[in-house]
């Protein structure tokens, strides 16, 4: 019996010592220059799937031609008017693991509010750019979002998130490190989109249309979400990191072992 104690009592401290709680991370804000590129470090202390996604260009699924280009008979082609993101992620060395341009989906996901503060949801449900129902959030992606399922193991990592077509120099390269830095660099490229003839319109900052058929001008607007992590940090981030996570069912009953495991060990010894 003692025996079993000690080993519960070893196994409360073992849970004490580390972050079992997988949480969902909201980041958003506004580029200053086309060629601004935002990075996220997040942590995960157990393998396991995430979901990282944007909800930035933000079409609805009506909104899509076959090809996925926009729709010239639509009457509103989209709803958040943001940029065409480039997502692309990274050991914490820096090396470069995997990157993607566009999801080349629409949808919806429903989040927990994680780490926004009601201000801040409120904020975000008055553009128009989330659904609130109840505790749950409901954001919209589109074709030209990022949208990422992906497994990884125990460790820290980092994501970027650039504007189409600023690829980090490592993606296109399909090996590297961060450090060689991304397509678009520089003083002389901050509007790069101008450069490639992006959207037509003589327009300053443009984001990746190439058909013409977005009748309002997109904005430097961008929005980024991470899932099923245990922290994550970055820019555009509401500083409320949300309320405690409850523990799942398995762990309480496990801190409850250890709990008896403590104390029993405890009686022993002042019986003894």
């Amino acid at each position: 019996m003692k025996k079993f104690l000690i080993i519960t009592g070893i196994i409360f401290l073992s849970l004490v010592g580390s972050n079992a709680y997988a949480l969902d991370y909201h980041f958003d804000g506004n580029f200053e220059f086309d060629n601004d590129v935002v990075m996220f470090d997040f942590t995960i202390t157990q393998p396991q799937t995430i979901i990282i996604f944007s909800s930035s260009w933000g079409d609805d699924g009506d909104k899509m031609g076959d090809t996925g280009n926009l729709s010239e008979d639509s009457d509103g082609y989209v709803s958040n008017g943001g940029l065409d993101p480039v997502l692309e992620i990274w050991e914490a060395d820096g090396a470069f693991i995997e990157g993607q341009d566009d999801g080349e989906d629409t949808g919806t996901v429903e989040t927990s509010r994680g780490n926004l503060t009601d201000s801040k949801i409120s904020e975000l449900e008055a553009d128009g750019k989330v659904v609130v129902d109840g505790d749950t959030l409901e954001w919209t992606y589109g074709y030209f979002d990022s949208f990422w399922e992906i497994d990884l193991g125990t460790g820290s990592y980092t994501a970027s998130v650039a504007q189409f077509n600023n690829f980090s120099n490592a993606n296109i390269a399909s090996t590297g490190n961060i450090s060689q830095g991304f397509r678009w660099n520089g003083i002389d490229n901050r509007n790069f989109t101008q450069t490639e003839g992006f959207g037509g319109g003589g327009q300053d900052f443009f984001n990746g249309v190439y058909n013409g058929n977005d009748p309002d001008p997109r904005t430097s607007y961008w929005a980024f979400h991470i899932l099923n992590v245990d922290e994550a940090v970055g820019p555009g981030s509401d500083p409320d990191p949300g309320p405690d996570p409850v523990p799942e069912p398995g762990t309480m009953f496990l801190m409850g072992l250890g709990l008896l495991g403590l104390a029993g060990v405890s009686r022993k010894r002042i019986n003894h």
